[in-house]
Formats: structure tokens, C-alpha cells, sequence
């Protein structure tokens, strides 16, 4: 196709001389092409066209799975560090509540001013502040041989 001649360029160099492309759809917010690559000159049959339509359509099909369940196991990820960042936001809001001597929601706002004041995230400010009150981690312990 003369319309693409640095691809056509390239397929020639790698011994390809029929190219193949078959959209796959899965969903409204991606989509690929599925490519396949003959080393003869010859076109492909309408045979071999709808084989690979077919093997396309199912391949879409195991993709648009891989991606859900990868999305799906993302979302576990992310919501396991909120988790744990709430938790170290909330132990940063009790210490300021204690020093300060005042509400939760009052102790928050200092956190948060604090992060805007830095222009850091709010959970690292929250974890310096439990880090600054409980001390360093302790170290695990060395064995010698």
C-alpha cells in the first residue's frame, strides 16, 4: 500500500511481502489490531481472511478477560494502600489531636495545610509525623555464619 512506505519498507526488509491486519474490539475504551505476515506476494484467500477474523474475534475476547482481571486486581492493590495509608493518616491525626489538643476534623486540616505548605503528599507527612513519634523501625535482626 503506497500509503504506508516506511512500514512497507520495513515488512520487504524482514522478508514480508503481504500483510494482514484484523481489528479487535472488546470494549468501548480500547481497541488493537491483530497482524498477520506472509513472505509470499500472493493475497490472502478470503478463506484465510475469515479464519483470521474468527481466531481475531476470539482473541478479543481473551484479551478484553486478561484486561478486566488485571483491572480487577489493580483495584485490590490500590485499595489495600489506602488502607494502609488511611490507617497512617489516622495514627498522624490522633498524634496532632494529642499535641495540639483539638478534633479530629481540626487535626486533619493541619495535616493537609501541612501537605499543601510542603507540596507533599498528604500520607507522607502523615507517616513522618508517626515516624518522627514512634521512632525508626526496628532493624531486623543479623545473624553472623
Amino acid at each position: 500500500d503506497p500509503r504506508w512506505p516506511e512500514y512497507r519498507t520495513a515488512l520487504t526488509a524482514a522478508g514480508i511481502s503481504s500483510a494482514l491486519g484484523i481489528p479487535m474490539r472488546a470494549g468501548d475504551d480500547w481497541g488493537a489490531v491483530l497482524n498477520f505476515f506472509s513472505p509470499s506476494t500472493e493475497p490472502f484467500t478470503e478463506e484465510v481472511v475469515a479464519g483470521a477474523v474468527i481466531f481475531a474475534e476470539m482473541a478479543s475476547k481473551a484479551l478484553h478477560l486478561a484486561i478486566k482481571i488485571a483491572a480487577s486486581d489493580q483495584r485490590g492493590h490500590d485499595l489495600k494502600a489506602a488502607m494502609e495509608n488511611r490507617s497512617i493518616i489516622d495514627l498522624a491525626c490522633g498524634i496532632i489531636m494529642a499535641q495540639n489538643r483539638c478534633g479530629k476534623d481540626e487535626a486533619f486540616e493541619i495535616l493537609s495545610r501541612a501537605s499543601n505548605d510542603r507540596n507533599q503528599k498528604l500520607y507522607l507527612i502523615a507517616q513522618s509525623i508517626v515516624d518522627r513519634v514512634a521512632g525508626p523501625p526496628p532493624r531486623a535482626p543479623h545473624f553472623e555464619d
